[in-house]
């Protein structure tokens, strides 16, 4: 099989899974014109007034300065490249393929257990590759000195060197892998069954093999994923090499966009008041589909195009991420994507803007669906690690921050889709996520970057690995804030933390996912560095889901309890010692608040809006009989008419 045919094949396994894309002959912006222009306004806003006065605000917007906005982002070019389509959907097809192994192997484990593995094994293949890294460095430096000055130093460079060797041999050999392949953003390249993250695995199925009596081999089981990963990363590599890069400047040509927009909606929209006062349909019952067409084989055989559904709210979310970046005064070329409802199906009329956007926001999604196990998009498996918190949590925290507002504060883990600040750290930043305004990895950042102090939030991926490497990452920062000279600006900086509750190891036996977390969770809550820490009750407050720009719904209600954890540098401890802020009992009880659980009112809201819906139906269904009917009887009288005239 050639490899046109193997992603041909691939490619086609991935059926319409989001939805049935019929085709409407009816052109979009008839349709737009017809809901008039509250549905308009709707779009262009994206906050919706709820009830009890609160606001749904899905992103606080850009920085509110030009100067800011330019010292994080600098002037865009015209060409910048783009991730492949292509890649993109092999690399989602063969993520799917490994969460479905696992999970069909190990039956009673969940798609948790998958995206655990997965990130923890990023992690940790990070650290090889600057081991690697630096083991060339050195490599570098011996062999450039023909001459070495001395014999000592030459036997100091040999000993590093074997030292270097080594610990990547201990860390590699374990099942014959070597380094083979570039880094891949997802697909785990190096993944080995000595990792940590392997192990964690694979005590993960016994527990879960002794518990059910399945009686499965959990070292061949997570031998063989680790081998199929990293055959899928080496298949990705050759497939990116024969397919070649993709630029902006592919779309500056007319009629190269194979992407084009169509909208669905569902039932009769509710009249929701907008906080400028105009009204529009509920969101929850609009999405849009992005349909990717792909182009005929050589043999002629039709392929299925693939098709993304996205809410309209969070397209109006990452247009305006988008203009922030590439439609500012100082862009070279100011790329501006129109209002969705005045686009209409047919591709071909689209800008090169308009098709630019459409390929990030495709590749955006395959990108975090491939991250949470690749069967998000078919059935809303997985996501959960990419959840958020409230707003309102945000809100309270610049209240009490009197140094800023509530744009300066820094999501330290975020994605375009739930984040909620102008400033935020995210896991594709390289190629993908800085399109719409991430400042980079919270974990590649430099370690001066926070030397200006300021309030950080962290809601991480629960996952033990990552957990442990942010603890100590965040350490570093704070040891930098405190080793600034006194004649230097004082560096106030805290991290709030937000992280699941995790109790004594000898009370684990039922969830052993809490006993590999109790680690990292112990280094939290004994930092030299901690100020305070609380307690969220399960049941008492929630969170926003990870999918929520594939559902109609946003919250749910956690299962488990949570730890609010605060960090402080010395500077910011001193004034609250002298006065408390993120130490308060007032800052407590607001937080507590702001994280209550909005699942059952989300769900009341919903099921008002069912029935009155379902009044408008019956009250129509009993009109459309009383006319049917009516109309029968006059059929009839003019058939008796037409008889008595026959007749002699």
């Amino acid at each position: 099989m050639t490899c046109n045919d193997d992603l041909d094949d691939c490619l086609a396994e991935m059926e319409q899974s989001t939805l049935k894309t019929e085709r409407s002959e009816t052109n979009v912006n008839d349709e737009d014109s017809a809901r008039g222009k509250s549905c308009r306004n709707h779009l262009n806003h994206g906050n919706l007034q709820k009830d009890q006065g609160e606001k749904c605000v899905l992103w606080r917007g850009p920085p509110t300065t030009t100067h800011q906005a330019s010292s994080h982002f600098p002037p865009i070019h015209d060409d910048f490249p783009l991730p492949h389509l292509h890649v993109e959907l092999a690399r989602h097809k063969h993520m799917e393929d490994l969460s479905k192994f696992l999970l069909s192997t190990c039956r009673h484990l969940r798609m948790p257990s998958f995206e655990r593995w997965v990130i923890d094994s990023k992690l940790e293949e990070m650290a090889k590759r600057q081991r690697i890294q630096e083991q060339n460095e050195v490599r570098a430096s011996f062999d450039s000195l023909a001459r070495p000055k001395e014999d000592g130093w030459r036997r100091r460079m040999k000993r590093k060197r074997h030292q270097v060797d080594s610990s990547l041999e201990k860390h590699l050999t374990s099942s014959g892998l070597r380094p083979q392949v570039h880094y891949d953003p997802v697909m785990p390249s190096m993944a080995d069954v000595e990792d940590d993250a392997s192990k964690r695995l694979i005590l993960e199925i016994e527990h879960v093999s002794r518990t059910k009596g399945d009686g499965l081999d959990a070292n061949a089981i997570c031998k063989e994923l680790c081998e199929q990963s990293c055959h899928a990363a080496k298949r990705l590599q050759n497939l990116e090499h024969r397919l070649g890069s993709v630029s902006a400047s592919h779309y500056y040509t007319k009629g190269n966009g194979r992407i084009h927009l169509e909208v669905e909606r569902k039932g009769k929209d509710p009249k929701i008041k907008l906080t400028n006062g105009a009204e529009a349909g509920n969101s929850s019952t609009t999405f849009f589909s992005l349909v990717f067409s792909r182009k005929p084989r050589t043999d002629g055989k039709k392929v299925k195009p693939f098709v993304i559904k996205i809410n309209s709210l969070h397209y109006e979310k990452l247009r305006q991420m988008f203009h922030s970046i590439h439609n500012r005064i100082d862009s070279s070329h100011a790329l501006h994507v129109p209002s969705p409802m005045t686009l209409g199906s047919n591709r071909l009329g689209y800008s090169s803007a308009t098709h630019i956007f459409h390929h990030l926001v495709f590749c955006l999604e395959l990108r975090y669906a491939s991250l949470a196990g690749g069967q998000q998009l078919h059935d809303l498996r997985g996501g959960g690690m990419q959840g958020a918190i409230h707003s309102q949590v945000f809100d309270c925290i610049s209240k009490y921050d009197d140094n800023s507002g509530p744009q300066d504060i820094i999501e330290c883990f975020a994605s375009p889709f739930n984040v909620y600040n102008s400033s935020y750290f995210s896991l594709f930043h390289r190629d993908l996520d800085w399109h719409f305004g991430s400042c980079g990895d919270f974990f590649s950042v430099p370690i001066d970057f926070f030397r200006t102090g300021g309030v950080n939030e962290a809601n991480p991926p629960f996952s033990p690995g990552l957990m442990q490497r942010m603890i100590q990452r965040m350490e570093e920062y704070l040891e930098y804030a405190d080793s600034m000279k006194d004649d230097e600006m004082q560096s106030n900086l805290t991290f709030v933390i937000v992280v699941p509750t995790c109790h004594s190891a000898q009370n684990t036996d039922k969830n052993i996912v809490q006993e590999f977390a109790w680690k990292s969770y112990q280094a939290m809550t004994k930092s030299r560095y901690l100020s305070k820490y609380f307690v969220l009750k399960s049941r008492e407050h929630g969170y926003i889901e990870g999918s929520q720009h594939l559902r109609p719904t946003r919250f749910k209600e956690s299962h488990y309890d949570t730890s609010i954890i605060i960090l402080q540098s010395r500077a910011a401890r001193g004034l609250e010692e002298k006065s408390p802020k993120f130490t308060s009992r007032g800052f407590e009880d607001d937080l507590r608040l702001a994280f209550a659980s909005r699942h059952q009112l989300e769900l009341n809201e919903r099921r008002h809006v069912d029935s009155e819906q379902g009044d408008d139906i019956n009250t129509d269904i009993s009109v459309v009989r009383h006319a049917s009917a009516s109309r029968n009887e006059v059929n009839h009288r003019k058939k008796k008419s037409k008889k008595k005239t026959k007749d002699p």
